[in-house]
């Protein structure tokens, strides 16, 4: 059972801090993500009360909303995608949300974006319903037990040698955490080690990232697998075979061998549910589900 504890925040070190808190607690962790979103071309939109007959209110910060492009061929194509809106409990209900939307809409209309995505908590869909959002694609979490599978013949199993998303931008990003719905963001993770992050997160990196090809009697399945420690994977295959059950099937053999031969020994990710025969046939359980929400700009 987890035990709930109290502690200052001058008492903790800057990982758990950034762990409990977010990028925003400490200026050690909000200045390394402001040049990371930076350089990675996204940005950080605030709510500033600029009028009020209170004198003590303006000024005051009291919402903000970060916003990344992305790219992939499918299903999204070139998007936006908010990681996060927060809005201070105190001025909630007064549209400061819907003002954020609205603004970062703008902006992806000028970053040529043709939807803007992201995933919402479940007490949020109104909200995100009365900005004209939709829910586009329902995923399940998975989890399931590695074993030594007989994948049809593993033609190549590649070192990913580069850290820029051009290795993966032309790949279709099928299982998923839904934390980073955006493939973009996802990849860019890999490169935190340039930045002064905590060490736990700047030395981020999969304990397993290969690029695969599988031959079987019939075709040839090429994608990127993502693994990391503690079993969470993701993986990209071409966009012929998105969605494809006999492709993602071999492809998911492939994910459960190699991790079984790394000794991890629960496999977990995020699948659209059109993959859920998939998962199941190879013994895997559902064990969640979320959407990822969109609106057409």
């Amino acid at each position: 059972m987890n035990k709930r504890e109290e502690a200052r925040l001058d008492e903790l070190d800057l990982y758990t801090i950034f762990l409990h808190g977010g990028w925003w607690m400490t200026k050690q962790t909000l200045k390394p993500y402001l040049d990371w979103m930076k350089d990675c071309k996204a940005t950080m939109l605030i709510a500033e009360i600029t009028k009020s007959n209170d004198k003590s209110e303006i000024g005051k910060i009291v919402g903000h909303l970060d916003l990344w492009p992305g790219w992939e061929p499918q299903p999204f194509n070139q998007h936006t995608f908010i990681d996060v809106i927060e809005v201070n409990a105190r001025y909630q209900k007064r549209g400061i949300g819907s003002a954020l939307i609205k603004h970062a809409i703008k902006i992806s209309q000028n970053w040529n974006a043709s939807m803007i995505i992201t995933v919402p908590e479940e007490e949020s869909f109104n909200f995100y319903f009365k900005n004209s959002f939709e829910i586009f694609q329902e995923y399940w979490y998975f989890k399931g037990k590695t074993f030594k599978t007989e994948v049809d013949e593993l033609l190549e199993v590649k070192e990913v040698k580069t850290t820029e998303y051009s290795e993966v931008k032309n790949l279709i990003l099928v299982s998923r955490p839904l934390a980073d719905a955006s493939a973009y963001h996802i990849w860019m993770r890999l490169q935190m080690g340039k930045y002064d992050f905590p060490s736990k997160v700047r030395d981020f990196k999969p304990l397993i990232l290969k690029r695969i090809s599988i031959e079987d009697k019939e075709n040839t399945f090429e994608g990127v697998v993502w693994i990391e420690e503690d079993g969470n994977f993701i993986y990209w295959i071409t966009s012929s075979e998105y969605l494809d059950p006999k492709s993602n099937y071999e492809i998911l053999k492939a994910i459960i061998l190699m991790a079984y031969q790394e000794n991890i020994k629960i496999l977990s990710t995020w699948t659209p549910v059109e993959l859920t025969y998939v998962y199941e046939k190879l013994k895997f359980k559902k064990e969640g589900r979320e959407v990822i929400v969109s609106r057409r700009i």
